[in-house]
């Protein structure tokens, strides 16, 4: 099953979204430390690393989890799931007098 020239150029583009993001977060975050900005407010410098990496690292997951539902969306995953018949209306259970004879 290949994937349509389409999917592939959504794809591509949440990818570079997510690139582009993650990179102008890191150098905004590398621009503020070289100022000094992190300083004045009296974080050392493991502190200040813990704290950086937290926030890219949960940017990256956020912008991560937003890829993958804009991928899901795009793909129409979503509509096939949501078509999908209920367990109830699939398999109904039988009635009580249909039940006996079984």
């Amino acid at each position: 099953m290949s994937s349509s020239p389409g999917k592939q150029s959504a794809i591509r583009k949440a990818l570079l979204l997510a690139l582009v993001s993650a990179g102008a977060l890191g150098a905004i975050l590398f621009v503020a430390w070289l100022a000094g900005g992190f300083a004045r407010v009296g974080l050392d410098a493991n502190i200040t690393i813990a704290l950086i990496l937290g926030i890219v690292f949960s940017s990256l997951l956020g912008i991560a989890l937003m890829a993958l539902i804009f991928y899901s969306d795009r793909s129409g995953q979503d509509e096939e799931a949501q078509n999908r018949p209920r367990p109830e209306e699939a398999y109904p259970r039988p009635r009580p007098e249909e039940a006996d004879r079984l």
